[in-house]
This record gives C-alpha cells, structure tokens and sequence, in this order.
C-alpha cells in the first residue's frame, strides 16, 4: 500500500510564490504549501476538480484526526484555502482513510473515494488492517459529508476493494473501479456502478487476471461506453486496456501491453481526444522510463507517440490533458533534480516540450495528479515537496501572464522565540507581541513536536494536548498586549519543533485555515 511523506514539522504559507516557467514563457507559481497535521492535509496524490469557480482536491495524510486525510477547497488565485472535511478512519463511525483520487460534481455534489478506512470484513485484502476504501458524498461547503459505500463490508460487492480512482457519470449513476476484489480474484479489481445516494450498488465486470490485474485509475465515459486500464495482467501481460458497457454488458480486452516498446503497466484515466484514446503507461518504451500511446476506441491502430527519457521527465503516472490542439501532462521523475517535469506534446507525437523542469524540492515534485484546465491555466498538486516535504498545489498560466508578487502585509501578531538554535537542556521562552485590535477573538497558540503532535500553551505556561484556544478572549485591546507565553527546558529530543500563534473570530475553531492573516506567526526552533 502506498505511503505517505515524513511526518516532519511544517509551516504553512498563505500568499503565492512565483516561479517562472522555463519554456516558452510561461508561468509556473505554487499556489499552496501544504502544512501537514495537526491543521493541514499531507501529500495531495489526487487531482483536482473544478465547482462553480473553486478548485477542489483531496490530500491522502495530515489533518487532525489520526491522520488519514483531508477535503479543501481553494480559489484558483491561491486564496481562501479551506479544510472541509478530515478523515477518521476507520476506527470512528466507519469513515475513509487517505484518498488517491480527485472529487466528481454532480449536481450540488461532491462525490470521491478513498483507498482504505470503511471496515476490513469480508474478503477485504488490505492486510494491515485500515480498511478496504469508501465511496462519499460532500457538499462544496463541506456540510452534509456522508459516506455511501464501505467496501468490503459484506454488502453484495464480493470484496470489491481500495478504490485509486475517480467517479465518472452519466447524470444518473456513478461509476468507479478499484484496484482489487471480486469474486474470480481477489487481487483483480472491478468495475462498478452505484446511484448518488449509496444505493444501487452493482459490479459490472470482475477482473480474473487474463483479462487484467489492479484498475489503478478512473474511467473514461463515451456514450454509453466505459474505457480503463489495468495496471498488470496475466500471464506475461504487463498491462491491458478495456472497455465495457453501462450496464455491463459487452466487456472487451482492447489491448494487452505485452512488449516493453509499447509501455509497460499503464495507469491513470485515458483522454478522447479527436476519435482516438491517450493515456502513458508508467515504465517501458525505449528508454524504460514511460510512453505517451494511443488507439482507437475499438483497440485498433495503437501508436506509441512519445518515450520518455530521463533528462526531459520520465514516469508518468497519470494521464493527458487537451487543450485546444495540445496535449500536457506531467510526469512523477525525471528531469533535472529527478523531480518530474510538466510538458507539452502535439496528438501525433511532436512538438514535445518541458514546460517546467522542477528545479528545487520547493517547487513540489512527484506529481502523479491528472491536470485540469481553466481559463488559461493548468492546475495539479505535487505529493511531495514544499514547505517539510508535504506538498503543494501549483498553476501554469500558458499565456505567461505576470503574476503580481503579494504585498507583505505588517502582521500585528509577532512571536519571539529565544533561540531558533537552542540547545538541549538550556531555557527556551516564547513571547508574543499583538498590536490593538477591535472586536472580540479567540486567541491559540501552542508548539507542534517533531513527531507532529501539537500542544497548546496555556496561560500558566505549561503545554496541554491538541489545538485549543486560549483561556481567555482577546477583546477590544486599546494599546500593543505583550505577554510570555512559555518559559521551559529545551527538551533533548532533537528535530526542529514549529511554534504558531493567531486569532480568529469568536466562536471559530482554532486553526491556521481560520486565522486572520495579519493575527498569525510562526516560528521555527530546530534543536540538534
């Protein structure tokens, strides 16, 4: 099962970075840095969508309940990042745990799955215990989360398990794959249908291994007709391409990757682009890095148009993006530092293009996130990478518009830390600086260790689990409030340990998401 980044303390960053594209002119600017737990999510493997002009996306760690994963939303400027829903597990009320995918809107709904959490009952083949995956629903503002579906859990779906793709529709049902379950092979994977409340839920086909193993990726809907891929299959079959019917009638192997030079273990969801299929398959190809194919939809005329070679970006994960007459996508490695590059190619194989070779680990790196496109820009999250390594969310603004660097605003909240070096056993303090301010707040302010966990100060000074606000409000202060929030040893456990303070309204909960940006600080205090 995958994993997810190092739980190393993190901050977040509220205004845009810039950073320019190398190619072509245009404009590459990381929009959010995820932060990780106790307050953010951690390493965004799923894309993102878009709903009545906000992006949303899913993180597969972080947030604050036993980091399994978070919903957000956020502006497609980069503004208003907001945390609507974190994953329990499957330990609380059944819920899901570190979702893989993007959300699907339909209607004015949101709709995903996640890889594990629901329950392990059945013929659930998750061996460690958390849980064969769950099908929800969510509304944009994050009210009325409800989970639909519990794989695994003895309901009628043969084991059907860990989902690691997204929901497509045809207005009137849902329909998803995962990665393993069924009744012929419990390793194969399905293809199923379901309506938007939970109900209905039904297998369409059940992988045997001949005709594919592991559906890692969404489908494609073309009329009445479902295509995907599976990631291997057998004997000697590195891969295969299907497609099946609505209904579950007429399912057709259309191709079996069974040579290197085509691409080996296709994943990802496949693009119709102009009557033909796109999609990458992960490794194979010349170089053994990876190839961009395509076909007909009846598996005729199968083309590799690209193969990927370390140097301009190799291992893509996911599949193509059109726009206009061009296809982008980006890649999971390659490229300058290895960190995977964004690229262009034309539907018949040229003009193949770096339009951002990720240069420093900031940037985010390991994108296996399918792009969305809107109004001029490409949009995708990075798994790793940014601020502690937990990734971020980044534009491409393919006109190369200039992107106005943010005007620092003077914070009116300032925290003083007595050495951002201290050493073990020496005397740390921690004080706070608030200019006046009208109306009444909430105050927080606390410590996240280097394993991640968060403790709060209190007004003694001492520490106290978990993110809480201050025993007292802040209101209406007349003249600059000054106070020592903390006096203590320096502990010995070493790493570096990130210090937070802010205000948010009344009656709010506390967190860095709902803190007023000129009423937050952090600082850093690394102990060696």
């Amino acid at each position: 099962m995958r994993r997810f980044g190092p739980l190393c303390v993190s901050a977040i960053f509220v205004l845009c970075f810039i950073h320019p594209g190398n190619v072509l002119g245009g404009t590459y600017n990381v929009m959010y840095r995820f932060a990780g737990p106790p307050e953010d999510g951690d390493s965004p493997y799923g894309g993102l969508s878009i709903f009545n002009g906000r992006l949303y996306g899913m993180a597969a760690g972080g947030g604050m309940e036993n980091l399994w994963g978070t919903i957000y939303s956020i502006n497609p400027d980069g503004t208003d990042y907001a945390q609507l829903h974190d994953f329990t597990g499957k330990e609380i009320a059944n819920d899901g745990a570190w979702p893989h995918s993007a959300l699907y809107a339909l209607g004015d709904r949101l709709y995903g799955m996640t890889f594990a959490g629901g329950c392990d009952e059945n013929n659930c083949v998750n061996a460690d215990g958390t849980g064969c995956g769950t099908a929800f629903g969510i509304s944009p503002d994050g009210a009325g989360y409800s989970v639909l579906w519990r794989f695994a859990c003895g309901s009628g779906d043969q084991g059907a398990a860990m989902p690691d793709g997204s929901f497509v529709s045809d207005g009137t049902k849902l329909y998803g794959t995962t990665a393993a379950g069924g009744s012929i092979n419990l390793f194969a994977g399905t293809v199923f249908s379901m309506d938007p409340d939970g109900t209905g839920f039904t297998l369409l086909h059940e992988f045997g291994g001949t005709d594919g193993l592991g559906v890692v990726g969404g489908l494609l809907l073309n009329g009445n007709t479902l295509y995907g891929m599976t990631f291997t299959g057998d004997p000697n079959t590195d891969g295969t391409m299907f497609s099946v019917g609505t209904d579950g009638s007429g399912f057709t192997t259309i191709h079996l990757f069974s040579s290197d030079t085509e691409g080996s273990n296709p994943c990802g969801t496949l693009t119709l682009y102009n009557g033909r299929l796109y999609g990458t398959a992960l490794y194979g190809g010349a170089n053994g890095d990876g190839t961009i194919f395509s076909l007909k939809p009846d598996g005729t005329d199968f083309k590799v148009i690209h193969d990927f070679d370390a140097p301009a970006g190799s291992q893509p994960y996911e599949g193509v993006t059109v726009v206009e007459d061009t296809l982008y996508g980006v890649t999971t490695s390659g490229g300058s530092i290895n960190g995977g590059v964004l690229y262009s190619i034309k539907p018949d194989g040229t003009a193949y293009t770096v339009l951002h070779d990720v240069t420093n680990a900031d940037q985010g790196f390991w994108s296996d996130a399918k792009l969305v496109y809107n109004d001029g820009y490409l949009y995708g999250t990075a798994s790793h990478g940014g601020v502690g390594g937990r990734g971020v969310i980044f534009s491409y603004d393919l006109q190369g518009r200039p992107t106005p660097t943010p005007t620092p605003t003077p914070s009116d909240l300032r925290l003083i830390v007595s050495s951002a070096n201290p050493r073990p056993g020496d005397t740390f303090t921690v004080d706070v600086a608030l200019n006046p301010v009208a109306g009444a707040f909430d105050a927080y302010a606390g410590i996240a260790m280097p394993d991640g966990t968060f403790y709060s100060f209190t007004q003694g000074g001492g520490l106290r689990k978990g993110v809480r606000s201050l025993e007292s409000k802040v209101k209406g202060l007349r003249g600059v409030y000054t106070a020592r929030l903390f006096t203590g040893a320096v502990p010995y456990a070493q790493g570096t340990y990130l210090i937070t303070a802010g205000l948010v309204p009344e009656g709010v909960k506390p967190s860095i998401a709902n803190a007023i940006p000129e009423y937050l600080d952090q600082k850093t205090a690394t102990v060696q």
